[in-house]
């Protein structure tokens, strides 16, 4: 009971969504919102998975990583489906807190997996894409920043399912989409990884959306259980 009132007490108020990307913290682009919204609805049509994009302005000192996972829960990102349902809580969060008063190292990105995702989205693959998303958000291009990261996680999910996404670009070698070896020495991000963005660690609508589907108007039914966080 005790544990269960401090969990709730540590939360922070999330707005309820308002589409596939939700730029709360007013810092994206409308053409990579767009660009992110139709992958992530071809997306969602081939592969039944779900990625939720939010920007927050400000988390209040709670980790990147669980109000990531607050998030995807809250929303119930990823479809319950039924036991043995490749569907089922297919679901992933990307957070991103930006720059305060654009100095490097205190922004966070975070990217929360479901886990009908872990499978084929592994912490050493989490974080080898929000390391590809890093220089565009160190130099507050949120929107290019999002969108690759959007892009690289929908290839992964086109590979898991053997779909072909219209909308993702084709991406080089080595962008994250390919299972790099780790270096001796380094350490994989977790599934839910977040990061200090811009430093050391120290055809979508935005206002509204149209779309009837999955998180967006369902209750809550997903379990998102793993999160990786850094700063930027």
């Amino acid at each position: 009971m005790l544990v269960t009132l401090c969990c709730a007490l540590l939360q922070i108020a999330v707005p309820p969504p308002r589409g596939y990307v939700n730029d709360f913290a007013g810092v994206l682009d409308t053409t990579s919102v767009a660009q992110m919204t139709a992958v992530i609805t071809e997306l969602r049509e081939k592969t039944r998975g779900e990625i939720a994009v939010v920007t927050l302005a400000d988390i209040h000192d709670r980790p990147a990583a669980d109000v990531a996972l607050q998030i995807g829960r809250q929303w119930g990102v990823g479809a319950k489906g039924e036991a043995g349902d490749p569907a089922k809580n297919l679901g992933v969060v990307v957070l991103l807190v930006p720059l305060k008063n654009h100095r490097p190292g205190t922004g966070q990105v975070s990217i929360a997996t479901g886990r009908g995702a872990e499978g084929f989205l592994p912490d050493a693959r989490v974080g080898r894409i929000r390391d590809a998303m890093k220089p565009y958000l160190a130099r507050e291009d949120y929107g290019a920043g999002l969108a690759r990261g959007v892009d690289l996680i929908a290839q992964s999910f086109a590979q898991e399912f053997g779909v072909t996404l219209t909308g993702v670009p084709e991406l080089p070698p080595g962008d994250g989409a390919q299972p790099l070896p780790i270096p001796l020495g380094g350490a994989a991000a977790g599934s839910g990884d977040s990061g200090v963005v811009g430093g050391s660690p120290e055809g979508g609508r935005e206002g509204g959306s149209s779309l009837d589907q999955g998180f967006l108007t369902s209750p809550p039914r997903a379990r998102i259980c793993s999160r990786n966080a850094v700063n930027v």
